[in-house]
């Protein structure tokens, strides 16, 4: 039974060769092994797909549809398109999960999750991924320090539309730098002029497996230039556009002009070389991952804004990673991450031991004292806002109670106190040790007895995949008047200030949402609080970009008063009383 339907998506009009349709072709038949799959080449499209690939069979009838089922989804829509038109776009857009392959037009925005194999001009919105080694490419091969130019391939792709073939062979021939008997021709072999002499490559399905056996590729910038890297051939690229001439700047390869040859390049070219093998180095990887089994790991995702609701388009994405995206909702401004993997990391016991110990130096029982004296702060700012109420025997109840220090310090102020914890030692450390009510599990599946007078959680808050569910439940479990606090990383702190893009890909896989202290108001309201007090904390000098001094000194101290007067802590805390119930 297939476990998810993929609808390929190639340019196969006039003037775009045939090399996307290939690609796409290829991925469908790895695709099939275990998945639904078809490709999408539109009814005015196909007479225009090139005749070669027809009569070898490359594309046959139940691979493709030609026109889109109205009412037909698929869980993956798959664009190999270089610039989507917007009619594409629009007609595609709510039928599947779209991810673009090499994607460069003003469409990129559009596209759920975007995958790079080549090198982009003017890439102004960052890939989730770029490989070159998701291509198709040869075994990688070292090349010769001494090669004799006696075998040369000329390849334009399938389509040719520039004309290039003809073109560069008169030139080379005309030129005497090569004859036509050394001279071999893949691509669009019938519009060749010179057919007696130059040798054809009739069957090119298997092209990028024969380039080995020249000692010298003429090319554009296309897939045969990096299969010719990974070949271990030297090539030489001609181009059809100024396009195709940025990109082969960008990567450093030899080209000799756009449609017409330099004559001056190519001889410099044949007399100095060029060192293949650092562009092999920075461009072929010794290891390759097949794009079938990079679409396979991509879990299908919702962008619903996990606080408000809104459905968010690709547009709001800010920034992209591999496994994940990270949006604002243009609703209620919350940042939030949308995983692209079926298992997120879960908070499992060892974070209060192995992994606190190496962000903190210590264990989290080791640091049981300095939690408690940070718990000892809050509670007077939750008794300073309550102080129209006596804190003896009101209730409290702390969600992600740990070890229980917060639960401690607030029994010391008279409350009686009561948790939750999903970590099943922690939660039985804190009804042996002390004593109190403690439900193991998750807060949404936890029963109480309500209403309480205090609600908090500490650095619990980002984790919750539905917080605009929590947050409705911590309403209906508070009194009118009682307090709702917690703290959170902050997404205006100094870390996301030094290079916002570092502060996204180190954040957790575990933090759905990101915080920070202008937003809050306006969320907390929608679910029935006001907020009376925000305090920053979080304060690292050592983060700040440039310093690279002690955790003492003069500098460190200037350092630590100017992000306390600007606000630049990585946290902050929340403080609000309920003001009203909300409807569901």
């Amino acid at each position: 039974m297939y476990t998810n339907s993929y609808l390929l998506v190639p340019v196969c009009n006039e003037g775009n060769g045939t090399g996307h349709l290939r690609r796409m072709i290829g991925l469908y038949k790895d695709l099939k092994k275990n998945s639904s799959a078809a490709i999408f080449i539109p009814e005015t499209q196909i007479p225009v797909i090139h005749k070669s690939l027809l009569d070898d069979g490359v594309v046959q009838n139940d691979m493709y549809l030609s026109a889109l089922p109205e009412k037909k989804l698929w869980d993956f829509i798959v664009v190999d398109y270089r610039s989507s038109p917007d009619d594409l776009i629009y007609n595609i857009a709510e039928k599947g999960f779209l991810i673009g392959i090499d994607e460069g037009g003003h469409n990129r925005k559009h596209f759920n999750y975007l995958i790079d194999i080549i090198p982009s001009v003017g890439s102004f919105i960052k890939p989730n991924i770029f490989s070159t080694g998701l291509m198709a490419l040869p075994e990688r091969r070292e090349y010769s320090s001494s090669v004799l130019f006696k075998k040369i391939l000329i390849s334009f792709g399938g389509e040719d539309p520039a004309g290039l073939t003809n073109i560069l062979i008169e030139f080379i021939t005309k030129n005497n730098y090569f004859t036509e008997s050394e001279l071999t021709v893949a691509g669009n072999i019938e519009a060749t002029k010179y057919s007696q002499s130059v040798k054809k490559l009739n069957n090119q399905n298997n092209l990028k497996d024969l380039l080995k056996n020249f000692d010298l590729i003429f090319t554009s910038f296309s897939l045969t230039a990096f299969e010719s890297l990974a070949s271990g051939v030297p090539f030489i690229l001609l181009n059809p556009s100024s396009y195709h001439k940025k990109l082969s700047k960008i990567c450093g390869f030899f080209e000799i002009g756009v449609k017409i040859p330099n004559r001056k390049k190519l001889d410099k070219f044949i007399s100095t070389g060029q060192d293949y093998k650092i562009l092999q180095k920075k461009f072929i990887p010794k290891r390759y991952t097949k794009l079938k089994d990079l679409l396979l790991s991509i879990s299908k995702t919702e962008s619903i804004c996990p606080v408000c609701h809104h459905s968010c388009k690709s547009l709001d994405i800010v920034h992209r990673f591999k496994t994940r995206n990270f949006y604002t909702c243009p609703e209620c401004r919350i940042t939030f991450q949308v995983s692209f993997l079926s298992d997120r990391d879960s908070y499992k016991k060892e974070y209060f031991f192995e992994d606190y110990q190496k962000q903190y130096g210590r264990t989290y029982l080791e640091d049981f004292k300095n939690i408690q004296k940070y718990s000892n702060e809050r509670l007077k700012i939750i008794n300073r806002i309550n102080s129209g109420f006596i804190a003896d025997r009101m209730k409290l109840l702390d969600i992600g109670c740990a070890y229980g220090p917060f639960l401690v310090e607030s029994s010391m102020f008279g409350y009686v106190p009561s948790g939750v914890e999903i970590i099943p030692e922690a939660a039985e450390y804190v009804r042996s040790e002390f004593g109190f009510n403690v439900f193991t599990g998750f807060f949404e599946d936890a029963v109480f007895d309500m209403p309480f007078d205090v609600v908090t959680m500490w650095y619990v808050i980002e984790h919750f995949l539905n917080p605009g569910e929590v947050l409705t439940r911590v309403n209906r479990l508070l009194k009118t008047g009682g307090i709702f606090a917690f703290s959170t990383p902050s997404s205006s702190g100094i870390s996301v200030r030094k290079k916002k893009e570092d502060f996204f890909n180190n954040s957790p896989m575990d933090h759905i949402t990101i915080w920070n202290p202008l937003i809050s108001p306006l969320v907390l309201k929608r679910y029935g609080f006001k907020i009376k007090k925000i305090r920053i904390t979080g304060h690292h000098p050592e983060r700040f970009p440039g310093y690279s001094g002690e955790k003492s000194g003069a500098g460190y101290k200037i350092l630590n008063l100017l992000s306390k007067l600007f606000n630049l802590g990585d946290t902050f805390e929340v403080y609000a009383v309920k003001v009203k119930e909300i409807d569901d």
